[in-house]
């Protein structure tokens, strides 16, 4: 028992240090033991322990405003493992590889097909393996793969709840055998995850300098959904419904299915849209809203005020039910329309939530590769740091 006591609190230790450590710009090992209460001697021992695995770099003396001995300063190394975020959305796959402080390294995208199994036990074993063959062995070791996928997941067990059929899954589906299998050819640990919550929790890591302990991502695309950030962490729910505003509805008549899109997904997903307004097809591939003509513009905003009021309305009751004022908007149809969807949204927020919230279009890049990278990196740091 005491040996469990005392092996645990090493472990617990060597997160704190590490948590510190990616935290700050540089720092002394005096004052890490300051901040985190740890022991001289432990603190000694752990950033020993790190710099063997190129986890710390020393850069020399720093300076001080009194006299006395100068502190010699390390800094974390981000570079000291990656892990491989990949998002599949049906038409496309995203691979990329993130550091250990969120930082997207390289990234790719590839042709996909609506085929969940062909994807996984075909395609993606040899689309990895050629991604990481790509660095050969200037790339750090690789800590695990996350794989963000457009359904109800529940990562514990890797079940899909509900039908997605952007990825082809028609019916509540158990993938743990197909995530062993790829993990068995690719040689690396696989987890899966909600493609949107993964996207929320890569949008908090690039905002982590803002000190947010709370987030609501929303990414409108193929579908929508809602990523939760509540004091820091992601929220799920039992059934890991939470943020799935797919199902959401205005329609006291409309009548949930299981194996269909929700009413507010059947009326702001990118085929509804562009079926009333087709012209949306063209802007999506063109990537902005400036493509449409200027001469032109009564659909357009027309468009704009459709989707901005459909979006604040969900949007809205989120904000009151959760008490949370910053929101984020992401997805391919909001990166396309951009500030015109997001200035119509931002109007329509003032008139339906009764606090003042922040709504800003997403930092990162790419939100969903950074937060399914990082989902995978948490899984097994824990254990990369016990060695």
């Amino acid at each position: 028992m005491a040996s469990f006591i005392q092996t645990h609190l090493k472990d617990m230790n060597r997160k704190t240090v590490f948590d510190l450590l990616s935290s700050v710009d540089s720092i002394s090992r005096a004052e890490i033991s300051r901040r985190t209460g740890i022991s001289s001697p432990t603190v000694i021992k752990i950033v020993s322990y790190f710099q063997e695995k190129g986890l710390v770099i020393e850069l020399g003396e720093g300076s001080i405003s009194t006299a006395g001995r100068k502190p010699q300063l390390i800094r974390f190394n981000p570079d000291a493992a990656w892990s491989i975020g990949v998002v599949y959305e049906g038409d496309y796959l995203d691979v990329g590889f993130v550091d250990l402080n969120g930082n997207i390294k390289h990234r790719k995208r590839f042709k996909a097909v609506a085929n969940l199994d062909e994807m996984l036990e075909l395609r993606l074993p040899v689309i990895l393996r050629a991604f990481m063959e790509e660095f050969g062995e200037a790339r750090p070791s690789i800590l695990g793969v996350g794989i963000g996928i457009p359904g109800v997941v529940d990562p514990d067990t890797a079940q899909i709840e509900f039908a997605a059929p952007i990825v082809g899954v028609k019916e509540r589906r158990d993938c743990r055998s197909l995530i062993d299998r790829l993990s068995e050819q690719i040689g690396l640990p696989v987890s899966i995850d909600n493609d949107v919550k993964s996207a929320a929790w890569g949008e908090y890591i690039t905002r982590s300098g803002e000190a947010l302990q709370d987030l609501l991502y929303v990414s409108l695309g193929s579908g929508i959904g809602a990523g939760i950030i509540l004091d820091g962490q992601i929220r799920r729910g039992k059934h890991s419904l939470a943020g799935e505003i797919a199902f959401t509805s205005f329609d006291p008549a409309f009548r949930m299915s299981k194996t269909e899109v929700g009413w507010i997904e059947g009326r702001l997903g990118i085929h509804p849209l562009i079926g009333k307004w087709s012209f949306l097809e063209n802007i999506l591939n063109d990537g902005q809203a400036g493509s449409y003509p200027t001469t032109h513009r009564g659909p357009f905003e027309e468009m704009i005020r459709y989707i901005a009021s459909h979006l604040a309305l969900c949007i809205s009751n989120l904000v009151a039910a959760l008490d949370i004022t910053d929101v984020v908007l992401g997805g391919v149809t909001v990166e396309a329309l951009g500030e015109a969807l997001l200035d119509e949204v931002k109007e329509y927020l003032k008139r339906l939530c009764v606090i003042d919230v922040r709504c800003d279009l997403q930092l990162s890049r790419d939100p969903g590769v950074v937060g399914v990278a990082a989902i995978a990196t948490n899984h097994r740091l824990m254990e990369w740091l016990e060695g």
